[in-house]
């Protein structure tokens, strides 16, 4: 028997053909539109245009809503624009789309260090090591955490860890240092410190501690040296600005102290004890005006909520 088709069998066919084909090409379509905007996103993030990136992972988001790595990519944006409870927020959300979603995982550790939740970044790290044992970026900050909680043995063993896998990693020697530093072994602390600048010649942070122990030390001028490092590398680093402005008054020189302290209030307006300094210092070169006006400042700050 011959099977035959008529005309308005053919017709039919075609239309449902073109019914069932029609949305799977529209998909692919808009697949291919999110899939450009994620990458137009990225290349704006590494050329530091933020806001443009912003607005590329919000069209991601508007596209494919449930897409994890849309809201990763605003995430990461706030992440770098200091907006850090917006940043977790979009982090937490990219998990719940893709719990196992790696950056999101470690950027929401480096988020709630940030915040102060300690706990919750070393639980957070704690699933990104177990993603991937072999990074070194988690093991870093989960030692953090775990330093701030006190687990000083277990952060000792993350960083010993990082040095197995990259035996020349300097911000592992930075992070044994802050350990050091906490346990107040002051010249083992040096040594790492030392290494992690020798590794890494452009290690502002490195530069930076080496600068505050040795002031602590009393070798005021040589912190100087290091201090005045850090910031030929980053201008912009308050903890730095703050640590050589303290420094300069030390040495009884206000008028270098002030203008490193001027630059800290202005980066952070929040920071009191950069306004407590800068008071003593406009005292100590007789400008009382802009000491009696920084202490009202101070006094606001210091006023609880």
């Amino acid at each position: 028997m011959t099977s035959t088709i008529s005309i308005s069998d053919r017709g039919t066919l075609t239309i449902v053909l073109f019914v069932l084909i029609l949305p799977a090409a529209i998909w692919a379509q808009d697949e291919q539109e999110v899939s450009d905007t994620l990458r137009s996103g990225k290349r704006l993030v590494e050329i530091g245009r933020l806001d443009r990136a912003h607005k590329q992972f919000t069209r991601a988001v508007e596209l494919a809503p449930d897409n994890a790595q849309a809201h990763y990519g605003l995430g990461f944006v706030a992440f770098q624009q200091r907006r850090l409870e917006e940043s977790r927020a979009l982090f937490e959300h990219a998990l719940e789309l893709n719990p196992k979603h790696f950056m999101a995982l470690r950027k929401l550790g480096a988020v709630l260090a940030r915040l102060r939740d300690f706990k919750g970044a070393e639980a957070t790290l704690t699933k990104a090591v177990k993603l991937d044992p072999t990074d070194l970026v988690s093991l870093k900050l989960r030692a953090g955490a775990r330093r701030e909680l006190e687990r000083y043995e277990e952060a000792r063993s993350d960083l010993q860890a990082a040095l197995r896998i990259q035996p020349d990693y300097a911000d592992a020697f930075h992070g044994l240092g802050l350990l050091e530093t906490r346990l107040r072994h002051y010249d083992e602390a040096l040594r790492h410190f030392d290494k992690a600048l020798e590794l890494e010649p452009a290690h502002f942070r490195a530069s930076n501690q080496i600068g505050v122990l040795l002031a602590r030390q009393g070798q005021r001028e040589k912190a100087v040296e290091f201090l005045t490092h850090a910031l030929e590398i980053r201008p912009d680093y308050p903890v730095a600005l703050f640590n050589l402005g303290v420094t300069y008054r030390k040495l009884d020189r206000a008028d270098l102290a002030i203008p490193e302290l001027e630059r800290v209030v202005a980066l952070r307006p929040g920071h009191a004890r950069a306004h407590e300094e800068l008071a003593a210092c406009y005292k100590a070169e007789g400008r009382d005006q802009e000491a009696a006006r920084t202490q009202k400042k101070l006094e606001s700050l210091n006023k609880p909520p």
